[in-house]
């Protein structure tokens, strides 16, 4: 019996450190998320409906020499 009364108080302390433990997770990543939308609006690049040459030059454009 005495067994039995430390096991459940061992398993219910478990739980306790399991549930904490991924509060403690999800807020941190619910934390990481807000400062991700953050610099996202600081940093971000307005692209609604343009297409992907409008935002920025293909690696595989050739410069044109504008002097000739």
């Amino acid at each position: 019996m005495v067994t039995l009364a430390l096991d459940d108080r061992h398993r219910s302390r478990h739980r306790l450190e399991l549930g904490l433990s991924l509060f403690i997770g999800q807020a941190f990543l619910y934390n990481v998320m807000i400062v991700a939308g953050l610099v996202e609006l600081f940093l971000g690049v307005k692209a609604e409906r343009k297409g992907l040459e409008e935002i920025a030059a293909p690696l595989t454009a050739a410069e044109v020499d504008q002097a000739a």
